[in-house]
């Protein structure tokens, strides 16, 4: 049989060629095509050979609220889910409470401010668009998933009963919900509860336990989830697929995705100050850890008596002397690499030594090429902040020891 050998669409009757991927007039898939051998999974059990209009969404099979058989000629109202509600009117009511929430947020905060603009940069404003679409898009992911168990998607709204009722969805039994509230154990039913969601909604009961709530707009916007091996269709017109729809659902979530991402931004613009404190402060933290960890070298080293100075003489015996380095990693084992310098932890300075009577004290000078302290006893480093764009002068007199 020749490729271009003309072959029937088992859905519509219409004319096609063995060669296509589907049919042109209904988009049945042509399984005569080696490329579609792979989607056949997909076919419910009922097969494709449908000619009435009828659409199976997913992998399970489509429970009808009536006894017609689903092969009879019966429009596709009579085979949907008649209990879930209408998936158009769910997401317009949510988009319309999302948007209104914000406008009385907005202008709330423009008679406070009295500039959009100020607004609009506000961090509360911003911190709150980001809580608030976060917060929208899962009450919106679990209102879909009551759905797909022909439940009333405005049953989400309500607290407590919704959870209440997602206990009795996913664990089969609502009262569930109570062992919620108690310490330790709401913990536990909380992973009971999302490994159930896996099983019950057609995942991997251990992927839907590790992503915990993200499992929700996971499942709630993909087409093929079924709940226990049915898929419960929603009502839509005749001449529009369930895939439609929740392609809709799928633009809506990829728009809030955006839309939080440009908050988080503003936000962290609007932080910038902080964030750079921040950034100062860790960096600040890693200079003095590695400044502490100079001198302990050179205590250790000292009390081995591993340097040779410049006046002969032996560190014992020595009132006052200095410890210099240009590299402090080619003369101290225990400097590491610093996130404070730019220079991967190049530290250069000196350590002064007073010696009274056995007792050592040290006085330290160092930079890293960024940062650096001046003649700052070792014991008072945790109070020292340093100074930018400080650079040390190596002693040019006085007893100076070297290893």
């Amino acid at each position: 049989m020749k490729e271009d050998e003309l072959i029937f669409c088992p859905r519509c009757g219409e004319k096609m060629r063995k060669g296509q991927r589907n049919c042109l007039k209904c988009g049945q898939l042509n399984y005569e095509n080696p490329s579609n051998e792979y989607m056949k999974k997909y076919e419910s059990k009922h097969g494709s050979n449908l000619n009435d209009g009828t659409y199976i969404i997913g992998k399970g099979t489509v429970r009808k609220p009536s006894k017609l058989s689903i092969f009879s000629n019966s429009r596709p109202n009579e085979i949907l889910a008649n209990n879930a509600g209408n998936l158009t009117f769910c997401a317009l009511f949510n988009i319309f409470i999302y948007v209104m929430v914000i406008v009385i947020f907005f202008l709330i905060n423009l008679k406070i401010k009295g500039n959009i603009l100020s607004v609009l940069l506000d961090y509360q404003f911003i911190y709150f668009l980001l809580i608030y679409s976060i917060s929208f898009i899962f009450m919106y992911s679990l209102e879909l998933l009551f759905m797909k168990a022909d439940k009333k998607w405005w049953k989400a709204l309500i607290p407590f009963y919704n959870l209440y009722l997602f206990c009795k969805i996913v664990m089969g039994s609502g009262l569930f919900f109570i062992l919620f509230f108690i310490p330790i154990v709401g913990i536990i039913m909380y992973m009971v509860l999302f490994y159930n969601v896996g099983k019950v909604y057609g995942k991997r009961p251990w992927f839907t336990l590790l992503v915990g709530i993200f499992a929700l707009p996971i499942l709630a916007f993909s087409s093929t989830t079924s709940y226990n091996g049915v898929v419960y269709v929603n009502k839509v017109q005749d001449k529009y697929p369930m895939e439609v729809l929740y392609k809709f659902n799928r633009v809506i979530l990829t728009l809030f995705f955006l839309f939080i991402i440009m908050a988080a931004l503003l936000m962290a613009y609007n932080k910038r100050e902080w964030f750079f404190n921040k950034y100062q402060q860790i960096k600040t933290w890693s200079f003095i850890r590695d400044v502490k960890a100079i001198v302990k070298d050179a205590s250790d080293s000292i009390k081995e008596d591993n340097y040779e100075c410049s006046n002969g003489i032996s560190l014992e015996l020595q009132t006052e002397y200095y410890i210099t380095f240009d590299n402090a990693g080619s003369y101290f084992n225990s400097v590491r690499v610093s996130t404070s310098s730019l220079s991967d932890g190049y530290y250069r300075g000196y350590i002064r030594v007073v010696n009274y009577a056995g007792d050592l004290e040290y006085y330290i000078s160092v930079d890293d090429t960024l940062y650096g302290i001046d003649e700052v006893n070792s014991s008072e480093l945790n109070k020292v902040y340093p100074k930018k764009n400080f650079n040390v002068e190596l002693p040019k007199d006085g007893v100076i020891c070297r290893k």
